[in-house]
């Protein structure tokens, strides 16, 4: 199986499950980042602690950031 094939597949399966807890909203931020940046060489394929809280679809200060991802 392909990366990309396998982050979708991520993605997938979170979205079919019913469940709403943060650790989902996380992962699906990070798989659905991580397919945007798929083609970035590696060094430019990483995320900082606000863009993964702006993926899960939180508006928060950055000072929080680690707080809500923690």
């Amino acid at each position: 199986m392909g990366v990309v094939r396998g982050i979708q597949y991520l993605i997938d399966w979170v979205d079919n499950e019913p469940i709403d807890e943060k650790c989902h909203r996380i992962s699906r931020a990070l798989a659905k980042e991580s397919l945007n940046k798929a083609d970035f060489e590696e060094s430019k394929r990483r995320f900082t602690e606000d863009e993964i809280v702006a993926a899960g679809g939180r508006s928060i200060g950055s000072s929080d950031s680690k707080k809500w991802i923690d």
